[in-house]
């Protein structure tokens, strides 16, 4: 029996009853693949990482994610290998949309998530935790991750706010800087610098993550920044050759006055529930804590 002619003959509000019982019964997914680190952190913050059965070759966090089955880049993932592992959940970032389109096309069932802003980050929480059946746990990780939030807003509150510019990447020739990378107030990042009650030094918006060369870093003239470098975790001289370089800007007043903080720390570029670990870390390179408190 062919339901789609009966379906177009039935009365609107039958129409609506149907489709939203449909969707309540609408079993919670068990084999979920994330194509996405900060996704794959997600999912596990929630308690899900039981169900997941794929993740891409970035993902690394939390530590079991490692061994999971992979399905390439977060960009490109190879999607045969997602379809190999009979999913009946993928979850992407929102920016991904030629890999929604694909997804589409193989009936994998997909669930778009924002996390290139803060309220973004925020509300995949509730929208992932109602996907598959955690809401509870959504609503007590987003509560904690908000309380911490407040908690540094008004730890900075009527502090001085320095200008500043978070480094996402650079180039370094002989020792000097050419250029850097900064992250723009459309991002995660900028909003996290906002937050941690520093001013972007860099006032564009066309760009996100935009380039700026040593004489524009000069023109700026930042009173702090913050590099985050997890390149060199492991690599203690190169991190001093490169705190040594960002000294010698001389022109710059983050130079001048020794306000140059290097982390190097994947996560903290990582647009994921421990965001707020990197803003905690923005504020005490801001506003440090007075020795002895």
């Amino acid at each position: 029996m062919k339901l789609r002619p009966i379906m177009r003959a039935l009365p609107n509000w039958m129409l609506l009853v149907l489709t939203a019982g449909s969707c309540l019964a609408a079993p919670a997914p068990r084999r979920i693949v994330s194509l996405a680190p900060s996704v794959t952190e997600t999912l596990f913050a929630l308690g899900l990482g039981p169900r997941v059965v794929g993740v891409t070759d970035w993902c690394t966090w939390p530590p079991e994610a490692r061994d999971l089955p992979k399905i390439g880049g977060h960009i490109d993932p190879n999607f045969e290998a997602v379809v190999s592992l009979e999913p009946d959940l993928a979850v992407l970032e929102s920016v991904n949309s030629a890999a929604a389109e694909r997804l589409a096309a193989l009936d994998v069932p997909y669930l778009q998530v924002e996390h290139r802003t803060l309220a973004g980050i925020l509300d995949s929480l509730d929208l992932i935790g109602e996907r598959c059946d955690a809401a509870d746990a959504a609503a007590a990780l987003r509560e904690g991750v908000e309380r911490r939030l407040a908690a540094v807003r008004a730890r900075v509150a009527g502090a001085p706010r320095p200008r500043a510019l978070v480094i996402v990447g650079r180039s370094v020739n002989d020792g000097e800087l050419t250029d850097v990378y900064v992250a723009g107030g459309g991002t995660f990042l900028g909003e996290l610098l906002d937050l941690a009650g520093g001013e972007n030094a860099y006032a564009g918006s066309a760009v996100r993550y935009p380039t700026i060369s040593a004489e524009g870093l000069m023109r700026i003239d930042p009173e702090a920044i913050i590099e985050l470098a997890p390149e060199y975790a492991d690599d203690s001289e190169g991190r001093e050759s490169l705190l040594a370089a960002w000294r010698g800007l001389d022109g710059v007043a983050a130079a001048r006055d020794d306000r140059i903080e290097i982390f190097c720390d994947d996560w903290m570029l990582m647009p994921g529930p421990r965001c707020v670990e990197t803003l905690e870390r923005l504020a005490a390179a801001l506003h440090p804590e007075p020795e002895g408190s």
